[in-house]
């Protein structure tokens, strides 16, 4: 093989470098409402606690139409002359929900909610119902599909007609219950034309990732001057989020020092401060090729490999070459919002990256495009092209300099023209394939198109950090590219 993997061993992808965990919130600064409410605890629905399962399936004329593992013994109970998309999935429930007097699924779609000291009707006797609710992800257009009760059988949602939906759009979905107007967790769904027996017809989604910023400042109050509040020390620390986990107007509102939203106070109307859509790409964590591989010989979960592992390698397989299970993704995990990076807070998944590849014959690391994919020599490069479809790019991970707590992931296509080393006159100049390794690499933030070597009075500067894994630098790559993301 021409190409070995290039092995970046991430905890919680970037949780292994130096961000102190409590150097953006100190929790003894956050405001606490010490108020205690007399009134009763109201009788609600538990919420959070409907959780849709990966392993989902809409079939048409007895064949799976969606990408999902395992569809073809679901879809074979299907009559061969129906056209219809039926939908057929299950539901995992919280201990909260299964403790209520709900106990399942089919409990709270159908029942209405008990006051179980008086027997009261909370819900005033309207009869409950849910709904399955599509919001296509280009117009952001809802279709509310309503669940029968006859469809609904504990945890378990089966021949759900899908017709309304038009066929080869991406849909996020949700179980929604219509009384409380609570959802389960979000899913992602694309109906094909044609049918798919396999998962190797589509290529992987691509998930775009959100940037936006936080200020944080010193709050002081004036006494003497009718208690004007000054805000000191401002500066900005970054965050990311997926379409689905859109960060709370309450983190503007939880801690007088950090602000996030462009107005006080903030709505779920308001927009956070510099955000911006698609700053980077990575592959969708709700393409179900990334759901772990289950053995179908033992029915348990081979650790550590996905589906999309053991598709490469039956892609590779069909070529004539026999090669080890690839595994080529990396988690992307980083903080959503200032709350989550405090003290105890986690990283959230939002998608995949992909490992560099090493060049035996010159020892670089690159990114797979076009070219390695039609490459008859490389049976790997070639079953990425069939699963990609799309080129790759190398991503960085950058933090800002003098700060602690502050750092931005950037793609190559976005930072090739703005960074910079300083040669011994103190001079910015362009590194290059020959003179990157070993040197301190930066930019000037945000980049200007213009002159991005030139820095200007609002910018601030940010240098490459190397990925950790590998004490021995020539080991890595010489740009320090933390992995590969989808360049479109």
């Amino acid at each position: 093989m021409k190409y070995i993997l290039f092995l970046i061993l991430m905890i919680a992808f970037v949780g292994c470098t130096d961000i102190p965990q409590g150097a953006i919130v100190d929790q003894n600064e956050r405001i606490k409402n010490e108020a205690v409410d007399p009134d009763p605890v109201p009788i609600t629905r538990p919420e959070d606690q409907i959780f849709i399962n990966p392993n989902f399936c809409v079939c048409r004329k007895g064949s799976p139409v969606n990408i999902s593992p395992n569809c073809g013994q679901t879809c074979s109970a299907q009559s061969p002359t129906d056209n219809n998309p039926l939908m057929y999935l299950d539901v995992t429930v919280g201990a909260a929900l299964q403790n209520s007097q709900f106990q399942n699924l089919k409990g709270w779609c159908s029942q209405n909610l008990i006051d179980p000291e008086t027997g009261e009707d909370l819900d005033n006797g309207n009869n409950q119902a849910c709904f399955m609710v599509f919001t296509d992800k280009d117009t952001q257009f809802e279709t509310r599909v309503e669940i029968q009760n006859t469809q609904i059988n504990n945890n378990t949602i089966a021949g759900l007609n899908l017709a309304a939906l038009s066929e080869n759009k991406r849909y996020s979905f949700t179980i929604n219950e219509i009384a409380s107007g609570l959802n389960s967790n979000v899913k992602d769904l694309t109906i094909y034309t044609e049918l798919v027996d396999t998962l190797l017809d589509v290529p992987l989604w691509i998930e775009p990732i959100y940037q936006y910023a936080c200020v944080s400042s010193t709050v002081t109050t004036d006494p003497d001057n009718n208690g004007t509040i000054f805000y000191d020390n401002a500066e900005k620390i970054h965050f990311y989020y997926d379409a689905e986990n859109k960060p709370d107007p309450s983190i503007s509102t939880s801690n007088i020092n950090i602000n996030c939203h462009t107005q006080s106070p903030p709505n779920n109307q308001t927009p956070l401060i510099d955000n911006t859509p698609g700053q980077i790409k990575t592959w969708s964590k709700n393409d179900v090729r990334f759901a772990d591989y289950v053995d179908p010989d033992t029915g348990t979960v081979v650790p550590g490999t996905f589906y999309i592992d053991k598709i490469l390698e039956f892609l590779v397989l069909e070529r004539g070459f026999s090669i080890p299970t690839p595994k080529l993704f990396n988690k992307f995990e980083y903080f959503t919002d200032p709350l989550a990076a405090s003290d105890g807070g986690t990283q959230k998944l939002m998608g995949y990256i992909m490992k560099a590849f090493r060049d035996q014959s010159t020892q670089e690391f690159i990114c797979p495009t076009q070219s390695d994919y039609i490459d008859e020599s490389q049976p790997l490069m070639q079953a990425l092209g069939d699963i990609l479809r799309e080129d790759t790019q190398p991503i960085y991970l950058a933090k800002q300099q003098d700060k602690t707590n502050d750092f931005i992931f950037i793609l190559k296509e976005d930072v090739k023209n703005a960074w910079f080393y300083l040669n011994e006159d103190n001079q910015e100049v362009r590194p290059t394939n020959d003179t990157i390794r070993g040197k301190k690499i930066q930019f000037y933030w945000p980049i200007s198109q213009d002159t991005p070597l030139v820095k200007k009075p609002h910018q601030v500067v940010y240098t490459i950090q190397a990925p950790s894994g590998d004490p021995n630098p020539a080991n890595l790559p010489a740009d320090k590219r933390i992995g590969c993301a989808p360049k479109i």
